[in-house]
């Protein structure tokens, strides 16, 4: 049996009449709680517009636009859409076509099986300085244990290798036989 996790919202369901000849029932002798987990509806996208300002420093000279920490430094897409499509791809295994129906379905968010293979690697060329950290601190690590395994990507043998330092750090290297 899986934890229920604690209530966000408890409401009481009281009755103002009996059910079966629609008196007034009086006070309750007790009550019993049904805890049900739900699934909020799928939300309509967000679509912002950010009016970056331009200027010219009139101390320096330099040109420069304004930035918004929520506006995305390249690309349309905001961190959420681009967190949702890499977990459907990496986390669940999702196919392009797949990703773009659930998109589509979900959210009625259109985009092509080529904005999400641009949003995929856009995310990888983020990721790369933190994986490169990684590299450095498992080549420092007094151990570092190692699992390989063959796997199929697109009808082709690949090799999966996993690997796993003393400090707890983890990295996953996917390659061609």
């Amino acid at each position: 049996t899986r934890k229920m996790p604690e209530p966000d919202e408890v409401l009481p369901v009281p009755s103002d009449h009996c059910p079966e000849c629609g008196c007034d029932p009086g006070v309750p002798k007790g009550f019993e709680t049904v805890t049900v987990e739900e699934l909020p509806p799928p939300q309509k996208i967000k679509v912002t517009q950010y009016e970056l300002y331009t200027y010219e420093c009139p101390h320096c000279g330099l040109k420069f636009t304004s930035k918004h920490k929520d506006c995305p430094q390249k690309g349309i897409f905001g961190v959420n859409l681009l967190t949702q499509i890499t977990t459907l791809k990496y986390h669940l295994r999702g196919v392009l076509r797949k990703i773009q129906d659930y998109l589509k379905y979900v959210y009625d968010f259109d985009i092509s099986s080529t904005g999400i293979h641009d949003v995929l690697l856009r995310v990888g060329e983020a990721c790369k300085h933190e994986y490169r950290k990684i590299q450095q601190r498992l080549r420092m690590a007094n151990w570092v244990y190692e699992d390989e395994t063959g796997i199929r990507v697109n009808g082709e043998n690949w090799w999966l290798w996993v690997f796993r330092s003393d400090n707890d750090d983890v990295l996953v290297v996917i390659r061609d036989s």
